[in-house]
Parts: structure tokens; sequence; C-alpha cells
């Protein structure tokens, strides 16, 4: 009886699959933040009293610095601290973009008036949503190429 010799090689179809599904999540994040600043709002102009970041309760001053597409500019695609990749928005300058996502409520001023609520204008959850399946889809792709 002839014998038969069956060489598995997992371990290098393992390290293709991780790398391709590496691929998968780099590139699905950029798509989900090249939506987001298509859909992150842009203020006309500068320190506009009337724009949404104005009612924050930050001080004129401090909003006439701020440039039109400061939040859309601040989008980006880092490394994930345990692995994937995370979307950011936001920093130091645009500590407002919860209040734009999210919307806040009205807040009272140590002056003596409030400032006006914000409604939400979400622009990262959107994006996200609209990606899901991508992710699903490539993500497949990419586990039939590297286990064939």
């Amino acid at each position: 009886m002839a014998k038969m010799k069956v060489i598995w090689n997992g371990k290098s179809i393992g390290n293709q699959v991780e790398i391709d599904v590496g691929k998968v999540e780099r590139k699905t994040a950029e798509q989900i933040a090249d939506d987001a600043r298509k859909l992150a709002p842009v203020e006309e102009r500068s320190g506009f009293r009337g724009s949404a970041a104005m009612r924050t309760g930050a001080s004129w001053k401090s909003w006439i610095k701020r440039r039109p597409g400061a939040l859309r500019d601040s989008i980006k695609v880092v490394p994930g601290k345990w692995g994937g990749y995370l979307v950011t928005v936001g920093g130091h300058d645009e500590f407002y973009a919860t209040f734009i996502e999210l919307g806040a409520p009205a807040v009272p001023i140590t002056i003596g008036y409030k400032t006006a609520p914000i409604d939400g204008r979400p622009f990262m959850r959107p994006a996200a949503w609209r990606n899901r399946n991508t992710f699903k889809r490539n993500l497949s792709k990419a586990v039939d190429k590297a286990t064939r």
C-alpha cells in the first residue's frame, strides 16, 4: 500500500490571513475617514457668532483664530493600541468635535446667561454606518484569497 503524505502549512496561511485582514482594516478605516470628511460640517467663515462651534461657551477672541474646515481636516486614521485602526477627529484646537457630532444642552455660564443648545450634526457615525457592509465584503474576500 502506498503512503500518502499531506503537508499542512497552517502557520504561513495564518500569517497571510493576518496580513490581508490588516490591509482590509486600513482600507476600510480610510474609506470611513474619507466619508466623514465629506459629511463634516464646515462653517463659512471663522469666528461666526451664530456657528454651532461658537455656542459652546468659548470666548469670542478664542474663535477669531479658528479657520473654516479645521474640524474636517482633523479627521485622521491612526493605528489602534491593541491592533486595528481608529478613525479620530478633533484635537486641542478642535475640542468641539463631540459637541458637533452629538449635540449639547444649554449650559449656564458663571456670568449669568446660558449658551444656546447645540443640535447634533452627526458625521462620524453615518460614515461608519455607510461602510459596515464594505468591511464585511472585503474581509470575506481577503480570507478567501489567503486560504486558496
